[in-house]
């Protein structure tokens, strides 16, 4: 588990390197770390 999260942390290092804007958006994170939203959760 930790070494998957080493990885995840490395590809975030790589991104933030390249990217032409001082901070990552949260879309481009979410581009990284291959998340994808499913909706808003719904409140009970």
């Amino acid at each position: 588990m930790a070494l998957a999260e080493i990885e995840l942390c490395g590809e975030l290092m790589i991104a933030a390197s390249t990217a032409a804007e001082e901070r990552l958006s949260f879309a481009r994170i979410d581009e990284v770390l291959e998340v994808s939203h499913c909706g808003s959760p719904t409140a009970n």
